[in-house]
């Protein structure tokens, strides 16, 4: 399990440790259970924008701020690196 990072006071990071029954760590799994109204779950914003615009899910913790996870990319180890891939490395997203 890993703690949620929320931003505290003087915008430090909090780690938030959170218990439940279950742990899903595939977005798309938890996104439906949390649809289905059976958890709540910490998304990156591009995972739910269209349900929380629709009212469907609801922010809860918006006013602590929640501090992201950093993103790590891998590929295979070739010469000829495709260029949409090559971009995204480079500029960081």
């Amino acid at each position: 399990m890993f703690p949620w990072k929320l931003l505290g006071s003087e915008e430090r990071s909090v780690d938030v440790k959170i218990k439940g029954r279950h742990t899903i760590s595939d977005g798309d799994a938890l996104r439906a259970v949390v649809l289905d109204g059976l958890d709540i779950g910490q998304f990156p914003t591009w995972l739910v924008a269209d349900a929380v615009r629709r009212g469907t899910l609801q922010t809860v913790l918006a006013t602590q701020g929640i501090e992201g996870s950093p993103i790590q990319a891998l590929w295979p180890a070739t010469r000829y690196l495709a260029p949409k891939i090559r971009a995204t490395v480079e500029t960081g997203g």
